[in-house]
């Protein structure tokens, strides 16, 4: 359940229009034309789960348009869009266009997805004047991609990337009677449940527990997921939807970081409780750590009992302690407020040596933005943020990205992305910048990008 309180919002940080725009260019337009579909975390009492079409390295001619369509447009033709969007030769090489199509509820229940990678009913295609299909994705669920990827099993476990979300359990979906208070726009940070995420593909999940004691009838454990200083969910809710996405899936690996504890845990008696718990509700699925750790390979961590699940832990005092319990995943966070500050702040990350990292790809409120409601809240900010997260890791970051998390994360491709990137890391061997001149030629012609953009 949520808590309303609005005289405690500003304690969360101590702990539509149709538009077509170019996002902050990364890729060059020659890189290769893709399309994808995205869902708009932007949502109100009359705009709720809205497509997005989104194109980069394109090279619009006239007549060239973009559509969508509700089955493949490479079988089934270009007749029938649900939209269209008609580009000339003076749009950019990089775009999105928010659509009135919205997404139809069984898209948005975790009960109803499946466990089968599939397209939903929502394709784009970018189609030339000429009728052609150049380009085309769908709006697609993953909960097998890991096990369907020929070669993973070679790859070391804090080399690959990982998609992921940002407070996977600050999860609500929004209510168009209700609406939005104060303290939900600055509190949740996903619209669907764990559940759904990971059927979608994101396979990291950052989970902040809190302990309460057992003072309710329906929380015998005493913990439950927050978001600063506000209760979300029962800990139990979260368990039950990881425990049945791993108990319906093979040989998808995914990490379950505990972390930063923000309400009850004043003594190791506590963190002790906690552990016991996760290792009675997950002892079929834990992965042990292993003398490796994080460098690990994807064919070893499979071939350990059946193991699906990393439970790393932010104390070193605890995980240090049982060897089924992994070293927390580094976060890579900038704490900044503006997109081009969470650019600078991202491209000058470094991965750690032995370790799991994850770049927080949000932005971040003051308590001040939360309690003049400057920024309108987590969706706006996402909203944002998504897209050009999308097109940044598209380029060359995601040739060395671990995990990256986001809010709202439909409102990206990071799934996609992810695995595109997997799969280049192993036909290529995952080269790296070679040198640190490399590396600082490369920061210097995405700086020069971005301002060229941002100023001409």
């Amino acid at each position: 359940m949520l808590v309303k309180d609005t005289f405690l919002v500003f304690m969360i940080c101590a702990f539509s229009t149709l538009q077509a725009a170019p996002v902050h260019p990364t890729l060059e337009c020659t890189s290769g034309l893709r399309v994808h579909l995205t869902v708009s975390s932007i949502a109100n009492r009359s705009t709720l789960n809205q497509l997005e079409l989104n194109w980069m390295g394109a090279s619009p001619a006239s007549g060239d348009w973009i559509g969508i369509f509700n089955s493949d447009p490479t079988v089934s033709g270009t007749a029938n869009p649900l939209e269209r969007l008609d580009l000339s030769p003076t749009d950019a090489c990089e775009g999105f266009y928010v659509t009135n199509t919205m997404v139809d509820s069984y898209v948005n229940s975790s009960s109803e997805l499946g466990f089968v990678s599939k397209c939903l009913d929502y394709h784009i295609g970018y189609v030339s004047s000429g009728g052609q299909v150049l380009a085309s994705s769908c709006l697609r669920l993953e909960p097998t991609w890991m096990a369907d990827m020929v070669g993973l099993g070679d790859q070391i476990i804090k080399d690959i990337f990982i998609p992921g979300t940002h407070d996977s359990g600050a999860y609500s979906k929004y209510d168009p009677v209700l609406g939005d208070t104060l303290v939900l726009k600055y509190t949740v940070t996903q619209d669907e449940d764990l559940l759904a995420q990971l059927i979608r593909g994101v396979r990291y999940l950052d989970i902040r527990p809190a302990y309460y004691g057992p003072q309710r009838a329906e929380n015998q454990t005493g913990f439950w997921i927050n978001h600063g200083a506000f209760q979300i969910h029962r800990l139990e809710v979260v368990v039950a939807q990881v425990q049945q996405f791993l108990a319906n899936t093979e040989n998808e690996i995914v990490i379950f970081d505990a972390r930063e504890f923000p309400y009850g845990f004043n003594s190791d008696a506590i963190h002790e409780k906690l552990i016991a718990y996760l290792q009675q509700e997950f002892s079929q699925y834990i992965i042990p750590r292993g003398s490796e750790g994080w460098s690990s390979r994807i064919s070893d961590l499979r071939a350990s009992g059946g193991g699906k699940l990393i439970i790393s832990y932010d104390n070193y005092n605890m995980y240090s302690k049982y060897d089924w319990l992994w070293n927390r995943v580094e976060h890579k966070w900038g704490n900044v407020r503006t997109l081009e500050d969470l650019y600078s702040y991202l491209s000058e990350v470094s991965a750690p040596t032995n370790n799991a990292w994850s770049a927080m790809a949000e932005l971040t409120p003051t308590a001040w933005d939360v309690i003049t409601d400057e920024l309108g809240g987590l969706r706006k900010m996402a909203d944002s943020v998504n897209r050009n997260v999308t097109s940044w890791y598209q380029g060359s970051w995601g040739r060395t990205a671990n995990v990256v998390a986001v809010d709202f994360y439909r409102g990206s491709d990071i799934v996609r992305t992810a695995i595109e990137w997997n799969k280049q890391k192993i036909s290529s061997g995952h080269i790296k910048c070679a040198n640190k001149w490399e590396r600082s030629q490369h920061r210097l012609r995405r700086l020069f990008q971005f301002f060229q953009f941002k100023f001409f």
